[in-house]
């Protein structure tokens, strides 16, 4: 599932970061787009109390970073982080198991197939006996993530102007104390 903000006045926007000369535009677009994530993954993290076993899925819900596509400046994610050492730790020791990650978010969220060893895996390739294929039972959907995004999607635009604007004043604050602690030098 994927939201895309559209924002409006990006030219102005640009504009505004030149003429204050703003060395972190990247940065400062990373700094909002992480806040304006941050109440998501504390709903979702909320909403996973109710399926509650171990709570390593819980504990690996974060905003974290992703590869930006080719005309993306920046791009970020919430979700389970897969390689969350806390939370693979709490998982492994609560299943006495050795998982390489926390994997299992999108089967919770969108439910899935169950395969034995005797029907074999799902996927192609993974079967362990016999022709396999076909499934035992099914487990249903517990939706985490799509009532958190429903919940906190009507207040992203109006927090990203908001943040934008609190980086902006930060950066014409620190440009103005630049500007005037270099102004009471005395030449030598």
């Amino acid at each position: 599932m994927e939201i895309e903000v559209r924002l409006l006045g990006m030219k102005e926007l640009n504009a505004r970061l030149e003429e204050l000369d703003a060395l972190g535009q990247k940065k400062l677009l990373s700094r909002v787009m992480r806040r304006v994530a941050k109440p998501t993954a504390l709903a979702a993290k909320s909403n996973l109390t109710r399926f509650r076993r171990s709570g390593s899925l819980g504990s690996a819900i974060g905003v974290y970073a992703a590869r930006a596509r080719s005309k993306e400046v920046v791009r970020f994610q919430v979700g389970a982080q897969k390689k969350n050492r806390t939370a693979l730790f709490v998982h492994n020791a609560f299943y006495h198991r050795r998982l390489k990650g926390i994997f299992y978010g999108h089967l919770l969220e969108f439910g899935h197939r169950i395969g034995t060893a005797e029907t074999g895996w799902l996927r192609k390739g993974r079967r362990r006996k016999g022709a396999g294929g076909s499934s035992v039972g099914r487990v249903g959907a517990k939706r985490w993530l799509t009532p958190a995004v429903d919940s906190t999607k009507h207040r992203m635009t109006a927090a990203i102007r908001d943040e934008m604007q609190r980086g902006l004043d930060a950066i014409a604050r620190r440009r103005d104390q630049k500007k005037a602690n270099t102004e009471s030098l005395v030449p030598p």
